[in-house]
């Protein structure tokens, strides 16, 4: 998975939920919701996400 910003992998912390979107069928969308670290903080967050070529990419 390719996100902007990386995924924070310290205790219950990483990508918690992954969604697909209604239409995945023919738009090859989700979302997804992780926590990620900035300035030694954790931080959460909700990105949509495109399958391209077997790779998830925000």
């Amino acid at each position: 998975m390719q996100t902007k910003k990386p995924l924070r992998v310290v205790g219950e912390a990483g990508l918690t939920e992954f969604a697909l979107d209604t239409k995945f069928a023919t738009n090859k969308m989700a979302y997804i919701y992780h926590a990620y670290e900035q300035n030694r903080q954790g931080f959460n967050r909700i990105v949509k996400v495109k399958l391209v070529d077997n790779v998830w990419k925000e």
